[in-house]
């Protein structure tokens, strides 16, 4: 029986959380303010999420984040607490050093959606700012250089 190499990397990140700007957390109280109707629209929604996450905000403006990278013989895998984008995850496979390498996303606990900087541009509700979706539009790319990294750390 032959032997495959094993290797574990890990390494803890700070990733920052977004600012809420005071007018925009004015305007979300504002709305709220005069709600009357029981049913909830899409800005209602997210002007309370605008308002529950100012209020459940931490001293330390960033959350952490462990990032995992293993080697097992000619695979890598690597490992993000996170809803992450599939691009990132091209992009961490396509500067890999392994032949074959996998990215498992909501490993280690989940800091919400971390979507692509383009998806931040073309909107949607991943990257609306919410408790589901509150770091700044950096972190994808923090975590991919971590993770590959990591990665090449592992190399023979």
């Amino acid at each position: 029986m032959s032997e495959l190499p094993l290797a574990v990397q890990r390494e803890k990140i700070s990733l920052p959380l977004r600012d809420i700007l005071p007018e925009t957390l004015q305007r979300a109280r504002d709305l709220l303010a005069t709600k009357t109707e029981d049913r909830w629209t899409r800005e209602e929604i997210y002007a309370r999420e605008l308002v529950l996450l100012h209020e459940m905000k931490p001293e330390e403006p960033a959350v952490e984040a462990e990032i995992q990278s293993m080697r097992v013989g000619p695979m890598g895998l690597v490992a993000v607490p996170a809803e992450y984008f599939c691009q990132y995850g091209l992009d961490i496979k396509g500067t890999s050093p392994f032949e074959h390498t996998c990215v498992v996303e909501l490993a280690n606990g989940c800091v919400g959606y971390v979507p692509t900087l383009r998806a931040f541009v073309g909107g949607g509700y991943e990257p609306e700012t919410a408790r589901s979706s509150k770091l700044c539009p950096e972190a994808g790319h923090q975590i991919s250089m971590t993770a590959t990294r990591l990665l090449h750390s592992l190399q023979d």
